[in-house]
């Protein structure tokens, strides 16, 4: 089967809805559940053009800036941060 991005977002979003379960996905489509979340993770990175094939050429094989932004920072961090500024809506002085 060929898979365009089209019929890839297509998947995705069905999954991401709730209209299609990972499990039937997985099944119906002979896809690997890497494959699958690689799909997911590509298409919420950088919609349509980020599923295809030549996505690796295009966007190289880095995690987005976004999936970046979205881990936590360490709690030693935090607490440093938070130690010298208790409150994030006024500057520390």
């Amino acid at each position: 089967m060929r898979w365009s991005p089209g019929r890839k977002a297509h998947v995705v979003t069905a999954v991401e809805q709730g209209l299609l379960s990972i499990e039937d996905a997985l099944r119906d489509y002979e896809l690997s559940l890497e494959e699958l979340e690689a799909w997911r993770r590509d298409f919420k990175a950088h919609g349509i053009p980020g599923l295809r094939s030549t996505r690796v050429q295009i966007y190289g094989n880095r995690r987005s800036t976004a999936a970046v932004a979205q881990q936590p920072a360490p709690l030693g961090t935090l607490n440093a941060i938070t130690a010298k500024n208790p409150n994030p809506y006024t500057p520390p002085g």
